[in-house]
């Protein structure tokens, strides 16, 4: 998470998440992982998010999408809704 720019901070306070989530023998099993990250990342987001708003009257409208290699920029992108 350091190396995909997430900063220490972040990354303490997910890891520190994880610790507290999951139970030593879940550590094996992906699906709990996997939603223990989900919850994490969630509530350190979620206060913050809010809808996108395009204002059609603005053209070209401009997203930047920025992120790690590989990571389903491009995918996200293709499968972005078509109003």
């Amino acid at each position: 998470m350091i190396g995909a720019d997430v900063g220490i901070e972040t990354t303490e306070k997910v890891v520190g998440s994880l610790r507290r989530q999951v139970a030593r023998k879940e550590l094996g099993n992906l699906d709990s992982l996997l939603g223990a990250l989900r919850r994490s990342m969630l509530a350190i987001v979620g206060p913050v998010s809010r809808p996108l708003v395009v204002d059609g009257s603005k053209q070209p409208f401009v997203i930047l999408v920025v992120g790690v290699n590989g990571s389903g920029k491009t995918t996200t992108i293709a499968s972005w809704p078509d109003d």
